[in-house]
Protein backbone atom coordinates (compact mmCIF):
# COMPACT_ATOMS: atom_id res chain seq x y z
CA UNK A 1 0.00 0.00 0.00
CA UNK A 2 2.73 2.24 0.66
CA UNK A 3 4.45 1.61 -2.73
CA UNK A 4 1.28 2.44 -4.48
CA UNK A 5 0.98 5.81 -2.84
CA UNK A 6 4.35 6.88 -3.49
CA UNK A 7 4.09 5.66 -7.20
CA UNK A 8 0.86 7.47 -7.35
CA UNK A 9 2.51 10.68 -5.39
CA UNK A 10 5.73 10.43 -8.09
CA UNK A 11 3.19 10.41 -10.96
CA UNK A 12 1.66 13.29 -10.22
CA UNK A 13 4.41 15.01 -9.25
CA UNK A 14 5.99 14.27 -12.87
CA UNK A 15 2.74 15.05 -14.51
CA UNK A 16 2.83 18.22 -12.91
CA UNK A 17 6.00 18.96 -14.30
CA UNK A 18 5.93 18.58 -17.22
CA UNK A 19 2.55 20.80 -17.16
CA UNK A 20 4.41 23.41 -15.69
CA UNK A 21 7.14 23.34 -18.10
CA UNK A 22 4.71 23.50 -21.19
CA UNK A 23 2.90 26.62 -19.16
CA UNK A 24 6.42 28.17 -18.93
CA UNK A 25 7.21 27.70 -22.51
CA UNK A 26 3.63 28.65 -23.64
CA UNK A 27 4.21 31.85 -21.79
CA UNK A 28 7.87 32.46 -23.16
CA UNK A 29 7.66 32.18 -26.34
CA UNK A 30 10.67 33.92 -27.20
CA UNK A 31 12.69 32.07 -25.00
CA UNK A 32 12.14 28.70 -26.83
CA UNK A 33 14.85 29.80 -29.85
CA UNK A 34 17.75 30.09 -27.07
CA UNK A 35 16.65 26.84 -24.88
CA UNK A 36 15.09 24.64 -27.05
CA UNK A 37 17.73 21.98 -26.74
CA UNK A 38 17.27 22.43 -22.68
CA UNK A 39 13.62 22.23 -23.23
CA UNK A 40 13.94 18.95 -25.07
CA UNK A 41 15.98 17.60 -22.57
CA UNK A 42 13.69 18.30 -19.80
CA UNK A 43 10.86 16.47 -21.98
CA UNK A 44 12.56 13.69 -22.30
CA UNK A 45 14.25 13.31 -19.34
CA UNK A 46 10.16 13.59 -17.58
CA UNK A 47 8.67 11.40 -20.48
CA UNK A 48 11.14 8.30 -19.36
CA UNK A 49 10.97 9.37 -15.70
CA UNK A 50 6.64 9.43 -16.07
CA UNK A 51 6.97 6.04 -18.29
CA UNK A 52 9.13 3.96 -15.62
CA UNK A 53 6.60 5.41 -12.86
CA UNK A 54 3.74 4.04 -14.49
CA UNK A 55 5.07 1.19 -15.60
CA UNK A 56 6.62 0.24 -12.07
CA UNK A 57 2.83 0.95 -10.61
CA UNK A 58 1.04 -1.27 -13.26
CA UNK A 59 3.86 -4.62 -12.74
CA UNK A 60 3.26 -3.64 -8.85
CA UNK A 61 -0.59 -3.73 -8.78
CA UNK A 62 -0.01 -7.11 -11.17
CA UNK A 63 1.86 -8.76 -8.95
CA UNK A 64 -0.54 -7.70 -5.65
CA UNK A 65 -3.23 -8.65 -7.77
CA UNK A 66 -2.08 -12.29 -8.59
CA UNK A 67 -0.57 -12.40 -4.43
CA UNK A 68 -4.59 -12.36 -3.86
CA UNK A 69 -5.31 -14.20 -6.00
CA UNK A 70 -3.17 -17.18 -4.71
CA UNK A 71 -3.99 -16.12 -1.43
CA UNK A 72 -7.63 -17.12 -2.26
CA UNK A 73 -7.09 -20.26 -4.14
CA UNK A 74 -5.01 -21.43 -1.19
CA UNK A 75 -7.70 -20.44 1.31
CA UNK A 76 -10.14 -22.40 -0.70
CA UNK A 77 -8.28 -25.55 -1.42
CA UNK A 78 -7.98 -25.67 2.39
CA UNK A 79 -11.75 -24.97 3.02
CA UNK A 80 -12.43 -27.53 0.56
CA UNK A 81 -9.76 -29.83 2.31
CA UNK A 82 -11.31 -29.56 5.42
CA UNK A 83 -15.07 -30.01 3.95
CA UNK A 84 -13.55 -33.26 2.74
CA UNK A 85 -12.71 -34.19 6.45
CA UNK A 86 -15.70 -33.37 7.94
CA UNK A 87 -17.70 -35.41 4.90
CA UNK A 88 -15.27 -38.61 5.41
CA UNK A 89 -16.55 -38.37 8.89
CA UNK A 90 -19.93 -38.19 8.39
CA UNK A 91 -19.57 -41.03 5.50
CA UNK A 92 -18.03 -43.43 8.18
CA UNK A 93 -20.32 -42.21 11.15
CA UNK A 94 -23.47 -43.10 8.12
CA UNK A 95 -21.66 -46.35 7.79
CA UNK A 96 -21.18 -47.44 11.18
CA UNK A 97 -25.31 -46.87 12.11
CA UNK A 98 -26.05 -48.83 8.75
CA UNK A 99 -23.68 -51.40 10.22
CA UNK A 100 -25.20 -51.13 14.05
CA UNK A 101 -29.04 -51.05 12.24
CA UNK A 102 -28.54 -55.20 10.60
CA UNK A 103 -26.95 -55.66 13.93
CA UNK A 104 -29.91 -54.65 15.65
CA UNK A 105 -32.11 -56.47 13.15
CA UNK A 106 -30.25 -60.12 13.32
CA UNK A 107 -30.20 -59.83 17.13
CA UNK A 108 -34.38 -59.08 16.95
CA UNK A 109 -34.60 -62.06 14.66
CA UNK A 110 -32.29 -64.38 16.76
CA UNK A 111 -34.27 -63.67 19.85
CA UNK A 112 -37.39 -64.53 17.65
CA UNK A 113 -36.30 -67.33 15.90
CA UNK A 114 -33.46 -68.92 18.23
CA UNK A 115 -34.06 -71.73 21.14
CA UNK A 116 -30.92 -70.68 22.88
CA UNK A 117 -31.86 -69.65 26.62
CA UNK A 118 -31.41 -66.44 28.17
CA UNK A 119 -27.32 -66.67 29.05
CA UNK A 120 -26.26 -67.89 25.41
CA UNK A 121 -28.60 -65.40 23.65
CA UNK A 122 -26.57 -62.83 25.80
CA UNK A 123 -23.15 -64.26 25.02
CA UNK A 124 -24.09 -64.31 21.23
CA UNK A 125 -25.20 -60.92 21.26
CA UNK A 126 -22.13 -59.87 22.99
CA UNK A 127 -20.03 -61.26 20.43
CA UNK A 128 -22.09 -59.45 18.16
CA UNK A 129 -21.90 -55.91 19.37
CA UNK A 130 -17.78 -56.41 20.59
CA UNK A 131 -15.75 -53.81 18.48
CA UNK A 132 -13.08 -55.94 16.03
CA UNK A 133 -9.60 -56.09 17.05
CA UNK A 134 -7.21 -53.29 15.28
CA UNK A 135 -5.73 -55.31 13.41
CA UNK A 136 -3.59 -54.14 10.06
CA UNK A 137 -1.43 -52.20 9.79
CA UNK A 138 -1.60 -51.04 13.96
CA UNK A 139 -0.81 -55.02 15.26
CA UNK A 140 2.29 -54.70 12.93
CA UNK A 141 5.51 -53.13 13.81
CA UNK A 142 7.42 -53.69 10.71
CA UNK A 143 8.12 -50.40 9.69
CA UNK A 144 5.99 -50.07 6.18
CA UNK A 145 3.27 -50.88 8.46
CA UNK A 146 4.22 -48.47 11.23
CA UNK A 147 4.45 -45.91 8.39
CA UNK A 148 1.07 -46.67 6.63
CA UNK A 149 -0.79 -46.24 10.07
CA UNK A 150 1.27 -43.04 10.90
CA UNK A 151 -0.24 -41.60 6.96
CA UNK A 152 -3.66 -42.96 7.69
CA UNK A 153 -3.91 -41.58 11.18
CA UNK A 154 -2.77 -38.19 9.62
CA UNK A 155 -4.83 -38.31 6.34
CA UNK A 156 -7.60 -40.60 6.59
CA UNK A 157 -8.81 -41.61 10.22
CA UNK A 158 -12.02 -42.84 8.84
CA UNK A 159 -10.24 -45.42 7.45
CA UNK A 160 -9.01 -46.94 11.05
CA UNK A 161 -12.57 -47.52 12.10
CA UNK A 162 -12.58 -50.23 9.15
CA UNK A 163 -11.68 -53.78 9.62
CA UNK A 164 -8.16 -54.96 9.21
CA UNK A 165 -9.45 -56.83 5.58
CA UNK A 166 -11.37 -53.80 4.40
CA UNK A 167 -8.57 -51.29 5.73
CA UNK A 168 -6.34 -53.15 3.48
CA UNK A 169 -8.17 -52.85 0.43
CA UNK A 170 -8.67 -48.78 0.76
CA UNK A 171 -4.73 -48.71 0.93
CA UNK A 172 -4.41 -50.72 -2.37
CA UNK A 173 -6.12 -48.36 -3.89
CA UNK A 174 -4.59 -44.91 -2.25
CA UNK A 175 -0.90 -47.05 -3.81
CA UNK A 176 -2.68 -46.70 -6.87
CA UNK A 177 -3.78 -43.27 -7.13
CA UNK A 178 -7.30 -44.07 -5.69
CA UNK A 179 -8.04 -46.48 -7.83
CA UNK A 180 -7.84 -50.00 -10.02
CA UNK A 181 -8.37 -51.82 -12.90
CA UNK A 182 -11.23 -54.08 -13.15
CA UNK A 183 -9.22 -56.62 -15.14
CA UNK A 184 -8.27 -59.96 -13.87
CA UNK A 185 -4.52 -59.49 -14.20
CA UNK A 186 -5.30 -56.68 -11.55
CA UNK A 187 -7.55 -58.31 -9.04
CA UNK A 188 -5.40 -61.78 -9.18
CA UNK A 189 -2.83 -59.16 -8.28
CA UNK A 190 -4.67 -57.82 -5.03
CA UNK A 191 -6.13 -61.33 -3.87
CA UNK A 192 -1.91 -62.44 -4.49
CA UNK A 193 -1.17 -59.33 -2.05
CA UNK A 194 -4.23 -60.74 0.15
CA UNK A 195 -2.64 -63.96 0.82
CA UNK A 196 0.75 -62.72 1.48
CA UNK A 197 -0.08 -60.14 3.93
CA UNK A 198 -3.10 -62.30 5.80
CA UNK A 199 -1.56 -65.69 5.48
CA UNK A 200 -4.72 -67.35 3.87
CA UNK A 201 -4.99 -69.44 0.37
CA UNK A 202 -5.40 -68.33 -2.80
CA UNK A 203 -9.56 -69.12 -2.47
CA UNK A 204 -9.47 -67.74 0.96
CA UNK A 205 -7.94 -64.18 -0.43
CA UNK A 206 -10.19 -64.22 -3.26
CA UNK A 207 -13.44 -64.26 -1.22
CA UNK A 208 -12.21 -61.74 1.03
CA UNK A 209 -11.10 -59.13 -1.62
CA UNK A 210 -14.63 -59.64 -3.01
CA UNK A 211 -16.26 -59.53 0.23
CA UNK A 212 -14.42 -56.40 1.05
CA UNK A 213 -15.24 -54.58 -2.14
CA UNK A 214 -18.84 -55.34 -1.94
CA UNK A 215 -18.43 -53.72 1.91
CA UNK A 216 -17.24 -50.65 1.06
CA UNK A 217 -19.66 -49.44 -1.54
CA UNK A 218 -22.36 -50.64 1.26
CA UNK A 219 -20.10 -48.36 3.65
CA UNK A 220 -19.66 -45.44 1.10
CA UNK A 221 -15.78 -45.29 1.03
CA UNK A 222 -15.91 -46.36 -2.72
CA UNK A 223 -18.17 -44.99 -5.44
CA UNK A 224 -21.07 -46.27 -6.73
CA UNK A 225 -23.12 -44.76 -9.61
CA UNK A 226 -21.90 -45.39 -13.03
CA UNK A 227 -18.61 -46.34 -11.54
CA UNK A 228 -17.25 -50.05 -13.20
CA UNK A 229 -13.45 -49.61 -11.57
CA UNK A 230 -12.79 -49.68 -8.03
CA UNK A 231 -12.86 -46.48 -6.79
CA UNK A 232 -12.45 -44.28 -3.88
CA UNK A 233 -15.44 -42.53 -3.07
CA UNK A 234 -14.93 -38.58 -3.93
CA UNK A 235 -14.59 -37.46 -0.37
CA UNK A 236 -11.51 -39.82 -0.17
CA UNK A 237 -10.36 -39.67 -3.88
CA UNK A 238 -9.79 -35.68 -3.90
CA UNK A 239 -8.48 -35.94 -0.53
CA UNK A 240 -5.76 -38.19 -2.10
CA UNK A 241 -5.29 -36.24 -4.90
CA UNK A 242 -4.37 -33.47 -2.90
CA UNK A 243 -2.06 -35.14 -1.20
CA UNK A 244 -0.32 -36.56 -4.06
CA UNK A 245 -0.15 -33.18 -5.58
CA UNK A 246 1.65 -31.79 -2.97
CA UNK A 247 4.03 -33.73 -3.35
CA UNK A 248 3.17 -36.23 -0.50
CA UNK A 249 3.71 -40.34 -0.76
CA UNK A 250 1.31 -42.84 0.22
CA UNK A 251 4.02 -45.64 1.80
Amino acid sequence: MALDISLLITISVLTALQMALGFHMANNPESIPERKGTYLSIFIALFFFLLGATFWQTVNAAHAQQQAKNDAQAEQRRLKEQLDTVQGQLNATQGKLDLAQQKLDLIARLAEHSSLDGAQLAAAVHSMSARPTRGWPADSTDAHSVAVLKFLSANFPEVLDLNERERFFVYYLMQHGGKMSSSPDEWAKLEKLYAARFHWTDDAARDVANQSFDKLRELKFLQTVGVQEPTLAEVYYSRLRALLERGEKVP
